[in-house]
């Protein structure tokens, strides 16, 4: 669900008993509202349809049920709510600059390159990523191919038990989780204590 917004070529007046309506599907009509050549709809309030090469209209009504349709330009939308395929098997985490003892993923260095080891070869489609977070907010894309991918740096957070999660994302947001082995951490920060 969407908020469809129109920047119209003219000042647009509307009579008495007037409406502007936007639709999706032109079945289920959603009113517009604004003034001169600045309209829209509310948040939310109008049903994309599934698919490709889908349009959106706009139409003038009046109380008697007479119709204008008006010219649009820039109203093709394509809703993909397909998420891209899961890759099967558990993938293996190796983090760069894992300070003191190498391969126990408890570092004090926050800024690492992740690289991840999957278990069978991905093939991303068109307008897919494969990202990798320490927070599940701020994605980093991993590239390379088959099972071999790395990041640029990662972002730590600081604290025990800490763990690194990565998505295949494709253009449309549609996202698919990947399971992952050796992927908790430890960011310490805190010098020891002086004698």
């Amino acid at each position: 669900q969407v908020k469809v917004t129109l920047s119209l070529g003219n000042d647009l007046i509307l009579a008495t008993g007037e409406t502007l309506q936007v639709s999706a599907n032109g079945t289920d009509w959603v009113v517009a509202t604004g003034s001169n050549k600045a309209w829209a709809t509310a948040d939310d309030a109008v049903t994309l349809i599934a698919g490709t090469n889908k349009t959106l209209t706009a139409r003038v009504i009046d109380t008697a049920g007479n119709v204008t349709a008006l010219t649009l330009s820039g109203n093709g939308y394509t809703l993909d709510t397909s998420a891209p395929s899961v890759l099967a098997g558990t993938h293996t985490v190796v983090i760069s600059n894992d300070t003191g003892i190498d391969g126990d993923r408890i570092t004090s260095d926050a800024q690492v390159k992740v690289t991840l080891s999957l278990a069978n070869d991905l093939i991303l489609a068109t307008g897919e990523t494969l990202q990798v977070s320490a927070n599940g907010t701020d994605w980093v894309v991993a590239t390379g191919s088959n099972k071999a991918w790395t990041t640029a740096v990662v972002t730590l957070i600081a604290g025990t038990n800490k763990t690194l999660t990565a998505r295949v994302v494709d253009t449309a947001g549609n996202v698919t989780a990947l399971t992952l082995s050796g992927n908790g951490y430890t960011l310490d920060t805190s010098a020891p204590s002086v004698l």
